[in-house]
Order: structure tokens, then C-alpha cells, then sequence
């Protein structure tokens, strides 16, 4: 996770002390953002994928739900 330490420390998020991290700012993990754009959850990136690659490709992405209406819009004629 990609949690900012708290000012004056140098270590991580620590999951005994949460109320010491509040306000701090954490950026979504690509696995997150998958999830809050409706992929499966049984959607998973390659591994050897290199973490700034998988950033790339999950923010060039949409929302299923998104396509999906779009697609049957266009194609079936839905409404």
C-alpha cells in the first residue's frame, strides 16, 4: 500500500495504530480501481506486469457497466 508515513516518521501504514495515519493520504491500489470500475474480482493483471505499467493500463480503462450500456445501445438498439 502506498500510504504516506505521518510527519516525522519514516515507516509505513501501521495497522496497530491507524488513528495515527488519519488524513493521510493513500492512493488506490490498480486492484481497487478495477473494483470501483466493476471488473470481476476474479480479474487479475499479469504478474510480471511492473507496477507503473498496470497504473497505466487501469487508468486507460473504463467502467464494465459503462461499456456494456454503450455496447447494447449501439448494437441492439436498446434505450
Amino acid at each position: 500500500l502506498l500510504h504516506l508515513p505521518p510527519s516525522g516518521s519514516t515507516c509505513g501504514f501501521n495497522k496497530s495504530d491507524p488513528a495515527a495515519h488519519h488524513g493521510a493520504v493513500r492512493f488506490f491500489s490498480p486492484k481497487e480501481i478495477l473494483n470501483l470500475l466493476g471488473f470481476p474480482a476474479s480479474f487479475i493483471m499479469p504478474p510480471a506486469m511492473e507496477l507503473r505499467h498496470r497504473y497505466k493500463a487501469v487508468g486507460n480503462s473504463i467502467a464494465v457497466t459503462v461499456a456494456a450500456k454503450l455496447l447494447r445501445s449501439l448494437l441492439l438498439g436498446d434505450h
